[in-house]
This record gives structure tokens, sequence and C-alpha cells, in this order.
């Protein structure tokens, strides 16, 4: 019973993954077309729910591609090339 469970969601797993990608590629399309923004006006723009926003921040943080840096508490995004 085991592997009928892991083998139904495996299926779901990689949708998931997908869709993280998706959310990824969308924050580095947005930022190579307007440059540098505040993380809130990306995340308004983008109409992305807080996990959904701050998992894809991760990941490009962790690739090195895009820079964030606080300015009179504020957050700023741009990428990295």
């Amino acid at each position: 019973m085991g592997t009928k469970k892991a083998t139904i969601f495996k299926p779901i797993k990689k949708m998931i993954k997908n869709e993280k990608e998706l959310n990824v590629y969308i924050i580095c399309q947005y930022l190579d077309k307007n440059g540098r923004c505040s993380t809130k006006e990306l995340k308004e723009q983008l109409r992305m729910n807080d996990e959904e926003f701050l998992m894809a921040l991760d990941r490009l943080l962790r690739r090195n591609r895009i820079l964030f840096y606080v300015n009179r508490k504020q957050g700023f995004v741009e990428l990295y090339y």
C-alpha cells in the first residue's frame, strides 16, 4: 500500500515543482522588463500570495540570479547578470 501512495503523490510533487519554477520565471521576466523595484511593488504587480512570492525569491537568491538590498526600511530587488 505504501508504494501505491507514493506513486499517487509523485505527479503532484512534480506539478508543485513546475509551479514554483513558473513563479521564478515570472519574477525574472518582470525584473528584466522593468528593472529594479521594491519587493512590495513586485508582489502587488504579480499578484502572488506570500508563500509563492517568498519561495520564488528564495530560489532566485540561492541561484545568485537577483540582488536584494534594503534602503530606508524598504526592500529592493534587481536581476544580477
